[in-house]
This record gives structure tokens, sequence and C-alpha cells, in this order.
């Protein structure tokens, strides 16, 4: 075999044995939530798109090239804000009926409605829907990337999982929204009133049932990388809660900015 293409070669294997699936958060939290898939061919997936366009697009580093969808989770728009400007971009977008309705886009062109147990499969991607718990029709994605069999759990705007799966996962991307005793004491002060923090228990997860989550029904024994999700301003702090991830399950945790 020639020397030239044996080089090749290996710089090939190299680069394929080096190459990761990535999940990135570009937003995260009630002012809005935009989140980036990456596989190894660069190719990619959005997960949200609550924030506006050029926000947006300063994420993608202005370049869509490669974009194989938008996903979102919800209705409501710190969720799904941008979902018009996206389908203009000429990416298909993929949400339940409820949140189509509510942008008038049931049956538009791109706009493809998902539902629990929907699987769609992309150029680079298998996405798995799945119902999780929240104040409206709410779903989680499971995201496998073919070439590599590497996956993805993400999960966001949700009391608990009921779902318990198979599979080990490489990333979990998780909401950690409030400290209960920050809450209770915010509660106390009055600096928060009592029908939002009821909200917040009935509709958002408290950070120890997800790590009684991912403790009790995650095989994390392929998990290479943890991230918090939607953390809530004054109602837990990021910085001690994500140490504390960090020492529970010694896997690289992230909040947004990381």
């Amino acid at each position: 075999m020639p020397m030239l293409f044996l080089k090749m070669t290996t710089r090939a294997m190299m680069k394929v044995g080096g190459s990761k699936l990535k999940f990135q958060q570009i937003a995260s939290g009630s002012s809005g939530n935009m989140y980036i898939v990456t596989a190894t061919n660069g190719n990619r997936l959005i997960i949200e798109c609550g924030i506006p366009k050029n926000e947006m697009l300063k994420g993608l580093r202005f370049n869509s090239k490669g974009i194989e969808g938008c996903f979102i989770s919800h209705l409501h728009k710190d969720h799904s804000k941008s979902i018009k400007d996206v389908l203009r971009s000429g990416i298909d977008v993929f949400a339940n009926k409820s949140t189509l309705e509510s942008h008038k886009l049931l049956n538009t062109r791109r706009a493809k409605v998902i539902d629990n147990k929907t699987l769609i499969k992309t150029k680079s991607f298998t996405v798995l829907c799945f119902d999780v718990n929240h104040d409206v029709p709410t779903l989680g994605f499971m995201v496998n990337e073919t070439a590599t069999n590497e996956k993805l759990l993400f999960a966001t705007d949700t009391s608990h999982i009921s779902q318990r799966f198979k599979w080990a996962f490489d990333i979990i991307a998780m909401e950690c929204n409030y400290d209960k005793d920050i809450l209770n004491r915010a509660v106390e002060n009055e600096s928060i009133h009592e029908s939002h923090a009821k909200r917040l228990l009935e509709s958002h997860m408290e950070k120890s049932e997800t790590m009684r989550y991912i403790k009790e029904f995650v095989n994390t024994s392929k998990l290479r990388e943890l991230h918090l999700l939607h953390l809530s301003d004054g109602n837990i702090d990021a910085e001690k809660t994500q140490q504390r991830f960090k020492d529970k399950f010694f896997i690289d945790t992230k909040i947004v900015g990381d």
C-alpha cells in the first residue's frame, strides 16, 4: 500500500476516533432557551428557539449550513419565540400540535407535528420524543447520533420524568430549576409570591429530583458530560449546585456560559 495512502488513512482514523457528539447551551432560563447538538460530521440540530433571531444567529456563529432540524419542547415563548424565523430560514421544525397551533403554523410546510413516542430520522440523527410533566403538553428528546451511536438525553420544563431508559447516555442535559430550601426562604421573606412558588413546585424540577432521577434511573456507565438546564435566578445557587453534581457523579458538569 502506498505510504501516502497509509498516512491519509491514519489521519482519518485519528480524526474519527477523536470526534464526539457535542451539546452546547446557548441560552437557558425563563428569558429564553436555545441549545445546539453537533454530530461528528459537523451537522447540527437546534433544540428550542426561544431567543430572538439575531441571538440565534450569533449562537450558530452566523452559519446555518448543515442544520438538520429544530426541535421544540412546548409552546411557551421562552422556548418557541423565533419559530417563524427558523421556518423562513428553510429549516424543518418539529413540535407538538399545541405549539404549532399557538403560532398558527399547523399544516405549514416544514412544520412537522411530533408527539410522545414519535421517532424522527434525519441525515445524522435519530430523535425519540417522550412526554414530560409540565403545565402544558411538553416533550423531552433522546438524540442518537447515527455514526457513533452516542446518545443524548434532553429534558427541561418538567416537575419529574416518568420514563425509564435502557440506554447508557453519553450526555445528559436536564432541568435543575430551583432549590427548595432557597425557594422556601424566598416565600417566607416575601421576595417571591406564593403562587409563583407553587407553579415552580408543580411544573419545574427541583435539584434533588434531578439528582435522584440520574442516580436511580440512568445508566451512567458511559456518561461523560452533564448539563444542568433552566436554573432559576434567585431560586438556586448555580455554582454550588454545579459543584455538588460534580462531586456526586464525578462527571464534567456544565451550566449555561461554560
